[in-house]
């Protein structure tokens, strides 16, 4: 999870109890990231693109 967060990915919800893996139930995190964030990370702006123009 912290790969996807220092890629600017921001955590969206948590699906619990989603999955039985190995007889234990687990999560899932759903992650999402706009494409003017990315945008923004590419131009050093971790926030993305500010008003105004």
């Amino acid at each position: 999870m912290k790969s996807l967060e220092r890629l600017g990915f921001k955590l969206e919800g948590t699906l619990r109890e989603r999955w039985i893996v190995a007889g234990e139930v687990s999560d899932t995190a759903l992650f999402g990231l706009l494409a003017d964030e990315w945008r923004g990370r590419a131009r050093g702006t971790p926030e993305g693109p500010t008003s105004g123009g």
